[in-house]
């Protein structure tokens, strides 16, 4: 269902992967996927119909246009049905930051017409994705990214900061401590980079290890993975991964386990791991 294709080794450091979508009217196979909350933005060029783009506590959206959908603190759906053309550009974290001059904050929890962050170089980008080939796409796509890269004096830090939180055994006062800067520092470099606070991305990153498990030892219980992950108790893991995900645990890791054979760009990055 997905063409996945990687940009060019420069820019892998902070895109993840391109991906394209293309249906017929005719199929009549609508397209429905849960996003869960994992601190990547994406562009999406639209040149087929409208998606409705659902959040938890408001009613879904019509998106017709190609968009940046930044990072979020929220999970969404995203429903499509009839003629589908998507291409897509799936960031790392924080994979946003060097290609755009904005502090990453200021477009948390937004989706935001490509032209209004871009200018008119991505509408002619997007003018020669529609008529290019496939090859060629993804030529044009790497061509572009290359030439609005450019990176923040602090960028490399907070990229370094990122991997040490991967360790859960790694507290922001340790990290400061390494690194030389205050925690208040810190956080400041996070928002304008990742687009939120430390914090909220170890969040993140608990939820994903909660994700890769339920992948790769689906034998275990959900009390036991709770209590692998660090969690006081159940009730407090389900609320969380809730609040992340939009679903249960379990209703999460049924659904998980039927999208395995196809899975969606955002979940990629688990099975290769």
């Amino acid at each position: 269902m997905y063409q996945l294709h990687l940009p060019i080794p420069p820019l892998r450091p902070y895109i993840e992967n391109y991906w394209i979508l293309k249906t017929q009217s005719s199929d009549m196979m609508p397209l429905q996927e849960a996003i869960f909350v994992d601190g990547r933005a994406d562009i999406l060029f639209n040149f087929g119909v409208a998606y409705q783009r659902g959040h938890p506590h408001l009613n879904s959206t019509p998106i017709p246009f190609s968009n940046v959908d930044a990072q979020r603190t929220y999970p969404v759906s995203i429903h499509q049905t009839g003629a589908i053309h998507l291409i897509g550009v799936r960031f790392r974290v924080g994979g946003l930051a060097p290609f755009i001059p904005h502090p990453l904050y200021q477009l948390s929890d937004s989706v935001i017409s490509t032209s209004d962050i871009f200018g008119r170089a991505i509408d002619e980008l997007e003018s020669k994705l529609y008529e290019a080939q496939l090859i060629d796409q993804i030529v044009l796509l790497d061509a572009f990214f290359m030439q609005s890269l450019r990176l923040r004096d602090s960028y490399r830090m907070v990229m370094d900061i990122t991997r040490k939180l991967v360790s859960p055994d790694k507290t922001i006062q340790q990290i400061s401590h390494d690194v030389g800067y205050s925690i208040r520092s810190i956080d400041r470099f996070f928002r304008d980079d990742i687009g939120f606070s430390p914090k909220f991305y170890a969040r993140i990153l608990r939820i994903e290890r909660a994700i890769q498990l339920m992948m790769t030892a689906s034998n275990l219980t959900m009390i036991e993975l709770a209590l692998q992950l660090g969690y006081y108790d159940q009730a407090h893991f389900s609320k969380e991964f809730k609040d992340f995900t939009g679903q249960t645990p379990i209703a999460y890791r049924a659904q998980l386990l039927q999208k395995l054979p196809n899975p969606a760009p955002n979940l990629v990055q688990f099975l290769q791991e």
